[in-house]
Order: C-alpha cells, then structure tokens, then sequence
C-alpha cells in the first residue's frame, strides 16, 4: 500500500488538495490500524464508564418521559358540522330506504339527476350513495321529499358541501345551449301522428341528444315505451334521430 504511505507523509494537507472516498477510507482504516498496533491492551475498558460524572453523557429530560406510541392516547376530532341556512338534507344510510316506513331492500342508488334536481328546487341535499327503493323510483313521492325521509338535518360536512357546489356546477354546465346560448332543460314527448301524446320523458339537460334519449328508452325494458308499440309499428323520426336507427331497428 505505497499511497498510504505517502499520503502518511504529508505533513500537511492544504486547501487544494483532494481525495476521492474510497482512498479517504482506506486511509482511515490503515490509521486506525496503526494505532490499534501501537497500543495492543486498548480494548473496551478505555470507554468512558458510567463510574465517571464528567465524560457520562447528559440524559434528554424528555426522553425520560417519552410515552410508546401504543400507548399515546389518540385524538380523533370531530368532523365539523357546518349549518346552512335555507338547505336541509337526509341523514345517509345506504342499506336502508330513503323514504320513512319502507322495509324493501330491493334497493337502487339514487340518480345524479334526482339529487340534483331536488337540490336545485327544494334545497334540500341528499347525500351520495343513499339508496332507494324500486317501488318509490317513479313515486311521486319526490315532489315532498322533505316530509317523506326518514329524518331532517340542517347541518353539513364539508363533504357535503363540496357535493352540493359541484353538483350544481356540473348541472349548470350540462343545461346550457350552445344553441339558445343560455340554460335550458327539454322535455321529450312521444306524440302519435294524430297529436294524441304518449308519455313525457326528462327533464333533460341541452346538452343530451334526441338520438341519445331514444337509445336509453329502447335500452330499457321495462319502459313503457316497449308495451305500446309492438313489431312492424312505423316510427316517423327526423334526421336528429339518424345515430339510433339500429337501436330502433333491433326492436322490430
């Protein structure tokens, strides 16, 4: 190992002068293995012992305290309610009825659209994922929605809040026409040749195709839309309805 030798000696190292890491190291060890040679009985006797106050190293007070985490008492703070004043909301439960006194578990999220149509006319939230029945889906329940839950709130989480701002945002950007440039929901009404109206379909947003709205109708069985018409009955659309021509030719 001549460069440890050399480097041994230097007399003195200036500012400019370099080494790269492994060299560093391998210094330090032929160093310390120097000294271990020239002092053979060193062993760990020579470390400080707790006999002597002077070199004992001073103790943290605060570790003295230090509590395990096991058995830190955990603070869980309550998520903030927040009242509104004019907005009332349903409690959530989705493994039961929204409406009161109902015992059906056949049971279906409720839609977007419901949510936010009664947000926007009643002010009244129903919060995400809250389920309910079949037998109420078409009910005209929703028209006293408020009375009908199974219980009134009037304060909010920010969770809530925040589902309420971008339901109504999302509800305002889908309702504008580029066409009438402003908001607009449409009706759509399945009227026979002599005037005689069908049934009425919507609300729906401007922004929804007549194609699109014919397509989930077809789609859909149990729509009664399927026990009106049978097979080989004429169906007199415009060129609006030309992207669900196979949907309405896969039903006869």
């Amino acid at each position: 190992m001549p460069y440890l030798v050399e480097i041994a000696n230097v007399l003195q190292f200036s500012e400019e002068d370099k080494i790269c890491r492994p060299c560093l190291q391998r210094a330090q060890r032929y160093a310390s293995g120097q000294v271990n040679s020239d002092n053979p009985t060193a062993g760990p006797s020579d470390q400080p012992t707790q006999e002597d106050p002077a070199e004992e190293p001073a103790e943290d007070p605060a570790e003295e305290h230090t509590v395990p985490d096991r058995d830190r008492e955990v603070q869980v703070d309550m998520m903030r309610m927040i009242p509104l004043p004019g907005y009332t909301r349903a409690p959530f439960n989705s493994h039961v009825c929204i409406i009161a006194a109902c015992n059906n578990r056949d049971l279906k999220r409720i839609h977007f659209d419901i949510r936010a149509t009664v947000l926007q006319e009643k002010c009244f939230y129903i919060p995400r994922d809250t389920r309910v029945s079949e037998e109420h889906m078409l009910d005209t329940v929703w028209q006293n929605i408020e009375s009908s839950t199974r219980r009134i709130l009037n304060e909010f989480t920010p969770s809530h809040l925040k589902d309420m701002m971008d339901m109504l945002r999302t509800r305002k950007r889908k309702s504008y026409s580029l066409h009438k440039f402003r908001r607009l929901l449409k009706p759509f009404l399945m009227v026979c040749s002599d005037g005689h109206i069908i049934d009425i379909y919507g609300l729906y947003e401007a922004t929804k195709s007549d194609a699109t709205i014919l397509s989930e109708i077809m789609k859909n069985p149990s729509d009664p839309f399927h026990w009106f018409f049978h097979e080989n009955d004429v169906l007199i659309l415009d060129r609006g309805f030309r992207d669900c021509i196979e949907d309405v030719e896969t039903c006869g």
